[in-house]
């Protein structure tokens, strides 16, 4: 009948409650921090749908979660400093790490997202020139998330991935340059390594009315480049105040490395156990603007003008890997 409810009908109801705390060293050329915070998340699930009145709701499920993070920035003289920071939290699962199979069904085993994090730089500063040097290292256990593929028939599917590792590491290094007052030279490189460290086992796959298909014995992806973005960016822009009230501005920004999503029903022989998903080919996008800065009576204004991607440059935004290659990759522009 109409408005009836069909397939699922369900609630997930989140509490969350936590505090926070800051402490701060300045003395001399030491600058230094440390936060610590922690946090309760509660999770309860209600499925009107598949229960009777007496079983619907679930009883709260609760995570206590935490972060402690330092840092400390060192000025060696006028012009250079180093600085270092150091993290660990841990977060509760997500929802669907909870409860699994779209069912009330509570998952024991669910266990907090954990993350270690360093960070170590160093920064240079002068009247006409400014820049930093970034190295970092993430490394992301216990991580749980829903991933949305389109399968061969070109239907649109959901994988419940519990319990994966991730590596991110990599250097970052950015600068500002100033050589009159009307021009600023800006520029940054980011060169990231990220991989995923384990296989996943017991991966459950469903369709869009929460029915499962099917349940995958093992997910082979260690060592699988962590698609999505661009691990590699770099950018070259340039400021130009032609008169005081009028700029205009150009930014090139370079795309590498960039890895197609992998597709998790095509992940599950040994076969495929180390085999890269589809690299995107690498791009590059110029970007255009100027503003104009005037008054009406005895109010500012301005007028800008933006122009992304001015030569029209055709490139992949988004990209789900099937067989490795680009003729069995589904790609967005």
């Amino acid at each position: 009948n109409v408005g009836d409810k069909r397939d699922y009908y369900n609630d997930g109801l989140v509490g969350w409650a936590g505090a926070f705390l800051q402490a701060e060293y300045e003395k001399g050329p030491l600058d230094a921090f440390l936060t610590l915070s922690a946090s309760n998340t509660s999770y309860q699930r209600i499925d009107y749908f598949q229960y009777a009145p007496e079983d619907q709701a679930t009883p709260w499920q609760n995570f206590f979660g935490y972060q402690v993070k330092g840092g400390a920035n060192y000025r060696l003289d006028r012009n250079h400093n180093v600085f270092a920071n150091v993290g660990y939290f841990e977060k509760a699962p997500d929802f669907d790490a909870v409860f699994q199979n779209f069912r009330n069904d509570i998952n024991s085993e669910a266990e907090n997202q954990k993350i270690l994090s360093y960070e170590l730089g160093y920064g240079y500063r002068s009247p006409k020139f400014s820049g930093n040097v970034n190295l970092y290292r993430t490394g992301w256990s216990d991580r749980t998330f829903t991933k949305s593929f389109q399968g061969e028939d070109d239907q649109l599917y959901y994988a419940n991935i519990l319990g994966v590792n991730a590596l991110h590491q990599g250097v970052e290094i950015d600068f500002t340059y100033t050589p009159m007052k009307s021009l600023k030279v800006l520029g940054m490189l980011s060169l990231g390594e990220w991989t995923w460290s384990d296989d996943v086992n017991s991966v459950n796959v469903f369709d869009e009315q929460q029915n499962t298909i099917e349940t995958i014995d093992q997910l082979y992806i260690a060592d699988i480049k962590v698609g999505g973005s661009a691990q590699t960016t770099a950018a070259l822009g340039i400021d130009y105040n032609i008169i005081p009230a009028f700029k205009v501005g150009v930014l090139y920004t370079y795309f590498s490395k960039f890895y197609a999503d992998y597709d998790p029903t095509n992940r599950t022989s040994s076969e495929i156990a180390g085999v890269q998903a589809w690299e995107v080919p690498t791009y590059g996008l110029l970007d255009v603007k100027a503003r104009y800065d005037f008054k009406i009576g005895d109010l500012d204004a301005n007028l800008f003008v933006n122009a992304n991607n001015l030569f029209d440059v055709e490139y992949i935004s988004d990209a789900q890997d099937t067989n490795s290659t680009a003729a069995g990759a589904s790609v967005f522009y």
